[in-house]
C-alpha cells in the first residue's frame, strides 16, 4: 500500500494530490490501472496518470450476483423448504394411517414439490457454472491446453457468455430493471487490456535481460509461465470447482515443463533464477481489486466498531501490511515494491521505543472496616 488515508471527498482532484506527490517520492510511474468504474477512478487513470484502465472483473460478477445469483438462490431455498414441508405432511399421514386418497395427494405433492426443488437447483447450477465461465475466461493462458491468450478473444468469450446469463435470466422470468448486463456488456472492452499490457510486459522485460534465442524466449513464455501462473491461481482461489480445474491446468502445464527439451539444461541455480523471475511476471497480473476491497470492508470494520478511524490509527495498520504481514512465502508488501528485504518491524520498534516508562505509584486508599465502629457517648 503506497498511499492510504482517510477523506470524504473522494473526487478526482482528492485522488491525484494525495497520490501524485506518493508516486513521484517514490519513484514509480503507473502504466495500468485496475479498478471499479468509479468515475473518479477513470479519471485519475486516464487523465491524472495518463495510463490505460482496466475495468475489475470483481464488481462486474458481484453486480450480477447481486441481481440474478440471490434471486436464484431465493428461490433454491423456498422450493427446498416446500419440498421438506410436503415430505413431512406425507410422513405424518402415513403414521396416523390417513386413507389411500389423502396419502396418494400427498404424494403427489411431494413429486410437484420434488421437481419443482430440482427445476431451482438446475437452476442455480447452471447460473453458478456461467459465472465460473466467466471468471476462468479473464486469463492469459487458456485452461484447457495452456496456449496464450489476447484481449480480443477474451472479449468475444465474455461476450457469449453474458448471452448465456441473459438467456437464463429470460428462461427464469428474472427481470433486469436496473441494466445490470447492459452495464456488464459495456465494460467488457474495460475488462480485457490487461491480458496484452501483460504480455507484452513480459516480452519487454525478456528483451531487457538480454539476447535470448526464440527456443528460450518460447520456454519461458509458454512452459515456465503458465505452470506457475495455474500453481499461484490453485494455492489462491478459495472456490473447491475453480481450484480443481486450476491444479488440473496446473499439472498439464507441469508435465509440459519438465518435457521440454531445454529444461533439462538448466543448472539449478538458472531453475531457481527462471522460477523467481516467474513468479515476478505471474504477480504482475492483475485482473481485479478485491484484494483492496477486502481491506476497505476491514477498515470499515474497524470504523464501525470504534465508532471512527483516525489517521494514526490508520497509518499504524497501513505500515503493519506493507512490513509485517507476509505472504506464504515469508515475503512482504514492501519487501516485493524495493526488491529487498526490509529490517524487522518488531526489532526496529524496540529500537525506537527507548526506555519505557516506571509505573506510577498507587494511591493508598484508605479501606473501611463495618465492625470497627465509632464508641457512642452513653
Amino acid at each position: 500500500l503506497i498511499l492510504e488515508d482517510i477523506a470524504d471527498d473522494r473526487s478526482f482532484d482528492t485522488w491525484f494530490e494525495m497520490l501524485e506527490p506518493r508516486l513521484e517520492e517514490l519513484g514509480v510511474h503507473v502504466q495500468l490501472m485496475v479498478s471499479d468504474r468509479a468515475k473518479a477512478l477513470i479519471k485519475l487513470a486516464v487523465v491524472g496518470l495518463e495510463c490505460d484502465h482496466n475495468a475489475d472483473i470483481f464488481h462486474g460478477l458481484h453486480d450480477i450476483s447481486k441481481w440474478m445469483g440471490s434471486t436464484l438462490g431465493r428461490r433454491k431455498g423456498t422450493a427446498k423448504r416446500q419440498l421438506d414441508k410436503c415430505e413431512s405432511n406425507l410422513e405424518k399421514a402415513e403414521k396416523r394411517g390417513a386413507n389411500k386418497t389423502i396419502v396418494a395427494s400427498k404424494v403427489k405433492q411431494v413429486e410437484e414439490a420434488r421437481a419443482q426443488d430440482q427445476a431451482a437447483t438446475q437452476a442455480l447450477d447452471n447460473y453458478r457454472g456461467t459465472i465460473r465461465k466467466i471468471s476462468k475466461t479473464v486469463h492469459p493462458f487458456k485452461l484447457d491446453d495452456n496456449k496464450p491468450r489476447d484481449s480480443a478473444n477474451v472479449a468475444k468469450e465474455l461476450r457469449e457468455q453474458a448471452k448465456e446469463i441473459e438467456t437464463l435470466a429470460c428462461k427464469h422470468g428474472i427481470n433486469d430493471n436496473t441494466g445490470v448486463m447492459k452495464k456488464f456488456n459495456n465494460q467488457i472492452k474495460e475488462l480485457v487490456p490487461s491480458i496484452d499490457f501483460w504480455w507484452l510486459y513480459v516480452l519487454t522485460n525478456l528483451i531487457e535481460q538480454g539476447e535470448r534465442d526464440k527456443e528460450q524466449l518460447d520456454w519461458a513464455m509458454y512452459s515456465l509461465l503458465p505452470t506457475v501462473y495455474w500453481h499461484k491461481q490453485a494455492k489462491k482461489t478459495k472456490n473447491p470447482t475453480l481450484r480443481k480445474e486450476y491444479e488440473k491446468a496446473y499439472q498439464k502445464a507441469l508435465v509440459v515443463f519438465y518435457t521440454h527439451a531445454l529444461t533439462g539444461t538448466f543448472s539449478e541455480d538458472e531453475i531457481l533464477f527462471w522460477q523467481n523471475w516467474a513468479e515476478e511476471m505471474v504477480g504482475k497480473f492483475h485482473r481485479a481489486s478485491s484484494a483492496v476491497e477486502g481491506r476497505n470492508g476491514f477498515l470499515s470494520q474497524i470504523h464501525h466498531n470504534n465508532r471512527g478511524l483516525n489517521s494514526n490509527r490508520l497509518k499504524s495498520l497501513t505500515v503493519m501490511h506493507n512490513y509485517f504481514t507476509k505472504r506464504s512465502d515469508g515475503s512482504t508488501a514492501a519487501q516485493r515494491l524495493f526488491g529487498e528485504k526490509p529490517p524487522d518491524l518488531f526489532e526496529w520498534l524496540l529500537h525506537q521505543m527507548g526506555e519505557l516508562p516506571l509505573p506510577r505509584k498507587p494511591r493508598k486508599r484508605f479501606k473501611s472496616n463495618p465492625l470497627n465502629l465509632l464508641s457512642v457517648p452513653a
